[in-house]
């Protein structure tokens, strides 16, 4: 019996190495999973922070451009000889260059989402094609959407709060396969004033934003 306790005892002398390297082993393994598993909620947390970031920043961003677009402060003016374009300005907001001589002016301040309709009532029953915006007018609609860490292009702004229809705020979106024609009665506050295209008397851009928004103008 002695003989077999020697044997055991030399037997586990020898082992004891291997014993000793399968421990380091799996404590090595147990460390590398553990810091596995803390890197993935590293980035997880950190995915989920920028998530919630770019949320707060386009919801204080999609306020500030709606709180602007329910302003009643915008009118429209029909230019040239043709009625197919109209400008539109800020009545409050000095212009950079006078007015012309409208053919047509919207009858009452607007909001932007009126002014969305109105536009799109006469490219709709009057052939409207093109919108100018005045120059000042623009560039008030970046400055009071921007922030610092989030510059706002005016084209952005009008593409928010104007609706999916319009591709750009310089082209009026064609009527739609059941938009009534000029002959229905359909009308509009009346008015004097539009644009088309470009600004009127130059442009201004602000800087863009990685989602949640259109394109700029």
């Amino acid at each position: 019996m002695e003989r077999f306790w020697d044997v055991m005892a030399a037997a586990e002398e020898r082992y004891a190495p291997v014993r000793a390297e399968i421990r380091r082993r799996l404590a090595h393994a147990k460390e590398e999973a553990r810091r596995e598993r803390e890197e993935l909620e590293r980035r997880w947390a950190a995915r989920e922070a920028q998530r919630r970031e770019r949320e707060r920043v386009w919801l204080a961003r999609s306020g500030r451009c709606h709180a602007l677009a329910s302003r009643a402060i915008w009118g429209w003016v029909l230019v040239g000889e043709d009625g197919t374009t109209a400008l539109v300005h800020r009545h409050d907001v000095v212009p950079a260059q006078p007015l012309p001589t409208p053919s047509r002016r919207s009858s009452n301040p607007l909001s932007a989402y009126a002014l969305a309709r109105e536009l799109e009532e006469l490219g709709q029953g009057e052939g409207l094609v093109s919108v100018r915006w005045e120059t000042a007018a623009r560039e008030r609609v970046v400055s009071e959407c921007s922030t610092p860490a989030d510059p706002v292009r005016f084209g952005q702004w009008w593409t928010e709060v104007a609706g999916g229809r319009w591709r750009s705020p310089g082209e009026v979106p064609p009527p739609s396969s059941s938009s009534p024609g000029p002959a229905d009665g359909r009308g509009h506050s009346g008015s004097d004033y539009g644009g088309a295209g470009g600004d009127f008397g130059g442009g201004h851009s602000g800087g863009g934003f990685s989602g949640g928004f259109g394109g700029g103008f």
